[in-house]
């Protein structure tokens, strides 16, 4: 039997990272689905926007650190190359 889904979120981008931790959180069946296989190509023209308004938006739970080019999740440990 095929499995059901309550959320299907298309690119692993950083906009789509969030969407699909912000369904599961809540309860629900996420599906992420990404066409690259390899994570350090995970380039997407959203991060900037992310990025330039991660402290009005997000707070403290994304951040990003210009020297290393990662964008990070500091609540959860988690973090991402993203140049």
């Amino acid at each position: 039997m095929a499995k059901k889904y309550d959320v299907i979120v298309v690119g692993a981008g950083p906009a789509g990272l969030l969407a699909a931790k912000a369904a599961g959180e809540n309860g629900l069946e996420v599906a992420l689905l990404e066409r690259k296989t390899d994570p350090k190509q995970l380039t997407r023209a959203c991060g900037q926007t992310l990025v330039s308004m991660n402290e009005y938006y997000f707070g403290d739970l994304v951040g990003y650190n210009n020297r290393d080019k990662r964008i990070f999740f500091p609540v959860y440990s988690f973090s991402f190359k993203y140049d």
